[in-house]
């Protein structure tokens, strides 16, 4: 028997009577698996739009005092606790915590089979600096930039001196690691003792066992043992080059194009779909002189690409710190004296011949010939009493300046400077030693809107000297066409 006051409803009951209605034609799935214990809890998921949690609200609503008169009050306490408490991301929370052994076996599962699962940890840990060895980079991996933050300017583009350091650098500390891992292929003895040093040094061979004792036997004929001779400081410096150039056009240095600028070195480009392929190509090919070493340095990055390890090299993370080394500490405008980098021109100024160029002026002090332009100083370096200096009528790009001074006396100094806003804004102030020349390129502004001033001044004791060139490095508008 009821009791308690009537309860008036929002809504009349007239369709209680209808025995027909249409139904969604949608799979609906079996009974919830419930434990054996008929109060032990479980999560039943439910997907409901805004409509259909007002249908089953207010069927429960009228339902509960007829069907449960006792614990109506309860039934409605029920229904809201289903949907005002867990939800289902905090109940998937609480089953990891539990060690639900279910979930904990698929996500184990999951880890081991799954290929995009796996991806994605090994590209978290490659970002961050780690390393899954054995296991291929993913295609944005191999194509995500590795170049270090210190060969950019503020605008991001690169700063062509630093880059140059930078992938000097990792030419030859690839050398360094490609040595000391032949060292240790070449003491092997028997083929299999060598196959035993590829797997364990290079993962990325690990699947292919029915190449391996062929490919160390390439290896250790062939590339290892000419390595040393095919790998000279001209190879260092047109390896070196191809990568900067490469880089010095977006700024930007990926695996996958040092891969292809060594591939394509080769009179024969190898297929690199894998690593399968590369010990293919390589046990077929032949190879003489610098393709040796561009097959060495293939191994390097194809193992780095396809395994992550090459030796005790772990990921691509320390090219990037390679190429910082590089960049803080190998800087230098060589590039434009070794390189042939396409939209780069470089002019070569000589000041010791019969006139002095076109274009170029002299105040103050005067040109001779076999000798150049005759720059003054007071002692202590306080007047200038020679310059040359250039206007080129329009704007261009400079990557770098060098100056020659004869003689290049020990405490004295070079000077670049622009005054062109009525001012002497000073764009550089090195002390040059005994002999050497003057070389700038670094925070070079970007543009040359009017006249340049190249001068040299002596500084403990008053002198002079002759500026007997420049060389002038540029992208873009070339004033000396």
């Amino acid at each position: 028997m009821l009791t308690g006051k009537a309860r008036t409803l929002t809504y009349p009951l007239d369709r209680s009577i209808v025995l027909e209605n249409e139904v969604p034609a949608e799979d609906v799935g079996g009974r919830p698996a419930f434990p054996e214990d008929p109060d032990v809890k479980i999560v039943v998921p439910i997907e409901l739009s805004a409509n259909e949690f007002t249908y089953l609200a207010s069927t429960v609503d009228v339902g509960r005092d007829p069907a449960y008169p006792d614990q109506s009050q309860y039934i409605w306490w029920l229904w809201n606790r289903i949907f005002l408490t867990m939800t289902i991301c905090e109940a998937m929370a609480q089953c990891l915590i539990d060690q639900n052994e279910a979930l904990i076996n698929a996500l184990a599962d999951a880890l081991v089979n799954n290929e995009t699962l796996r991806n994605a940890l090994s590209d978290a840990l490659e970002e961050n600096g780690g390393a899954t060895p054995g296991m291929p980079l993913s295609d944005s991996a191999a194509e995500r930039d590795t170049l270090p933050d210190n060969v950019r300017d503020a605008e991001g583009n690169c700063i062509p001196n630093k880059l140059w350091g930078g992938t000097l650098y990792l030419v030859q500390s690839g050398d360094r690691a490609i040595k000391d891992f032949f060292e240790i292929l070449q003491a092997a003895v028997e083929v299999i003792e060598a196959s035993a040093i590829l797997v364990q040094n290079i993962p990325a061979i690990g699947g292919y066992a029915a190449s391996t004792a062929a490919f160390a036997a390439k290896l250790q004929t062939v590339v290892a043992a000419g390595y040393n001779a095919a790998y000279t400081q001209e190879y260092e410096e047109a390896l070196s080059c191809a990568l900067f150039c490469i880089a010095l056009d977006d700024c930007h240095l990926s695996v996958d194009m040092i891969i292809n600028t060594l591939n394509n070195r080769l009179t024969a480009p190898m297929d690199l779909a894998d690593m399968g392929e590369f010990m293919a190509n390589v046990i077929a090919g032949t190879f003489i002189g610098d393709e040796i070493a561009d097959v060495a340095f293939l191994l390097y990055f194809t193992a780095l690409k396809f395994g992550q390890q090459f030796a005790d090299k772990l990921g691509i993370r320390p090219l990037t710190d390679l190429m910082e080394l590089g960049a803080a500490q190998l800087a230098s405008d060589n590039w434009s004296i070794l390189c042939d980098c396409e939209g780069i021109w470089v002019e070569e100024v000589d000041f010791t011949g019969v006139s002095m160029p076109a274009g170029w002026t002299v105040t103050g002090g005067s040109h001779s010939v076999g000798n150049g332009v005759s720059v003054t100083a007071d002692q202590g370096g306080g007047l200038f009493y020679g310059r040359v200096s250039f206007d080129p009528g329009a704007g261009f790009h400079v990557n770098s300046f060098r100056v020659m001074f004869s003689p290049a006396l020990a405490d004295s100094y070079a000077q670049i400077f622009s005054p062109s806003d009525g001012s002497s804004y000073e764009w550089n102030f090195n002390e040059l030693a005994g002999g050497e020349e003057f070389q700038d390129g670094l925070g070079l502004p970007d543009d040359f809107s009017s006249d340049a001033f190249i001068t040299g001044v002596a500084g403990a004791s008053a002198n002079t000297m002759y500026v007997t060139g420049v060389r002038i490095t540029g992208s873009g508008f070339n004033p000396f066409a």
